[in-house]
């Protein structure tokens, strides 16, 4: 393989490197106890970032504030994500929990991505 060759693959890698050098890899937490989406309480003192996914369990209830906009969540059977109408969700897989949004709430089946 020529010089130039192997130069121009280098500065390619370099490249595609420095493409993701600040990004933050996207972690799951897990509720630990009822309470709002953006308290680290929550998450067993995480701090949910756009890129994080939200998993509520089973037993817990996590509400999402007014205004407040999440990576991905994701509700297991026996949990619950509460929604205001103002709090977006930017992706939502229900494990056979429960949804509410103001007086709606709908429960799951399994496995479903909404």
């Amino acid at each position: 393989m020529s010089r130039a060759k192997m130069l121009g693959i280098g500065v390619s890698l370099v490249a595609v490197l420095l493409m993701f050098a600040g990004q933050a890899p996207a972690t799951t937490y897990t509720s630990t106890q009822s309470g709002t989406w953006t308290d680290s309480a929550t998450w067993g003192g995480h701090t949910l970032t756009s890129s994080d996914t939200g998993e509520v369990t089973n037993g817990y209830t996590v509400a999402l504030p007014g205004g407040t906009t999440t990576g991905t969540a994701r509700v297991d059977a026996g949990g619950t994500l509460a929604l205001t109408a103002s709090g977006a969700v930017s992706k939502l897989y229900m494990e056979g929990g429960t949804l509410n949004v103001g007086s709606y709430e709908y429960t799951d089946a399994g496995g479903v991505q909404r």
